[in-house]
């Protein structure tokens, strides 16, 4: 089987540009494409090793750049990410509170707990969520309480170790990482495979799920719509960074993917990131203020 639009975006990590610089009020760490192939990889086979084929991976993580290696190395396996976020144009999710059901709690662009219900679906068809396999976070609430695999990832970019003692059975998101291959081959998967389910994704609470064909031409989209409204104009030259400043961890994920899409470095932003950070990133990167 022949990669899919998904896949060639993912195999472009192999070269020595960057791919992903990250910015917060305490640190900026860029990424090359080979470093990012590298992380993606490594990812991709404690997630092949450690959860059932076909299972997804849920990632209840803020926005930051391990989230994003993350997500990649779940496509690289072949499986669907499920993230909270909301589709570019799609109201913000009523903050009334979770749903009667079984609860689980996802990670918002800044940590906060976004509650969600297991299962639920546009059509209400609980089969079109599949089982969790493998649940990633930086904080044990913002871990899947029902999925038996459990992984705590290190906010700190340095970081080899999950910081302190880990609860039981919970594996180190970061040391663990360490002892896996660095190049991983990918899964064939189709093109119209489920690639992202994302938690708020219609913004009325109700989860959204994208096949890999629909990941990559939504993120284009999205790219294409938050670079038109930079200072340059949509009739200039796409410029060799984009900035992304996300309202939740899913929406910075399609606008990575598309600046990607586009050939160019995402710029990712931290939550906390304020105006001045921002203009600065902007700034040193190259990259359009939106």
């Amino acid at each position: 089987m022949p990669p899919d639009a998904l896949q060639r975006l993912l195999d472009a990590h192999a070269d020595q540009q960057p791919r992903i610089v990250w910015y917060s009020p305490a640190e900026r760490i860029e990424l090359s494409g080979h470093v990012l192939s590298m992380w993606q990889a490594k990812a991709a086979g404690l997630i092949t090793a450690e959860s059932e084929p076909g299972t997804a991976v849920h990632l209840g993580c803020p926005i930051h750049w391990r989230t994003i290696a993350w997500a990649c190395g779940a496509w690289l396996a072949g499986r669907r990410a499920v993230i909270a976020g909301t589709l570019p144009g799609a109201a913000e999710p009523d903050s009334a509170g979770p749903a009667a059901g079984s609860a689980r709690v996802a990670a918002g662009a800044d940590g906060a707990d976004i509650p969600h219900r297991a299962g639920q679906v546009p059509d209400g068809s609980q089969d079109d969520l599949p089982a969790v396999g493998l649940s990633v976070a930086f904080e044990t609430r913002h871990l899947d309480p029902e999925t038996e695999i459990q992984v705590l990832l290190p906010v700190q970019s340095l970081a080899v170790r999950w910081p302190g003692e880990l609860p039981p059975l919970v594996i180190d998101g970061a040391a663990e990482l360490m002892s896996y291959a660095d190049a991983f081959t990918a899964a064939p998967t189709p093109g119209d495979a489920p690639a992202l389910t994302l938690l708020t994704g219609s913004g009325d609470g109700r989860p959204t799920t994208l096949t890999r064909t629909d990941l990559t031409q939504i993120a284009t989209a999205a790219i294409a719509s938050t670079a038109a409204g930079g200072e340059a104009g949509p009739s200039l030259p796409a410029p060799r960074a984009q900035l992304v400043r996300a309202a939740d961890p899913g929406r910075a994920l399609l606008e990575v993917l598309g600046a990607w899409s586009r050939g160019a470095t995402a710029v990712l932003l931290a939550p906390g990131a304020d105006d001045a950070l921002a203009a600065a990133a902007a700034r040193q990167e190259g990259a359009l203020l939106p």
